[in-house]
């Protein structure tokens, strides 16, 4: 049986020539992409459902922010977590640009950083800009790519201790 899935193995790995390897990243890359843009129109347009699409259908996803009891698990827990983000902005008011970002792939897992500089605004209130670090770990779930853990953390300024 060892000699079987070995001689399979070996037969697959030969015929994944290294052109073939960077046209399937390419468009598992593309497919990331699509899905983080995916989460970023949601989050802007405060879309819930679309938002919760980007996360992996499992009990134990994780969401952490930056400060204690900033750590959500679970798609409920992460709904709840989102419709209270929803409270601090407009929505269609968030823009985000991200200039340094990386990642990688092996398999059906990929994970990536990013610094982004986001803007938004809610009614009444001046326009808020801050940087955000966000990582991630994603897994390819029926051909489509979703958030298993995400974390970002973000220094809004603010009166430090005794001030």
């Amino acid at each position: 049986m060892l000699r079987i899935l070995m001689s399979a193995l070996l037969a697959g790995g030969l015929a994944m020539t290294p052109a073939l390897a960077k046209e399937v990243n390419a468009q598992a890359l593309e497919n990331i992409k699509a899905m983080l843009e995916k989460h970023d129109r949601a989050l802007n347009q405060q879309d819930l459902k679309a938002l919760m699409e980007t996360f992996a259908a499992d009990p134990e996803i994780v969401l952490m922010g930056t400060g204690p009891g900033e750590l959500w698990v679970g798609q409920p827990a992460i709904e709840d977590a989102y419709k209270h983000f929803f409270a601090d902005f407009d929505a269609g008011s968030m823009t985000t640009n991200c200039p340094w970002k990386m990642g990688d792939m092996n398999g059906n897992l990929a994970w990536l950083a990013a610094v982004c500089e986001v803007s938004d605004k809610q009614q009444g209130r001046e326009a808020r800009q801050y940087l955000l670090n966000v990582s991630a770990v994603l897994q390819k779930q029926e051909d489509n790519w979703r958030f298993r853990t995400m974390h970002f953390s973000s220094l809004i300024a603010g009166p430090g201790p005794g001030q």
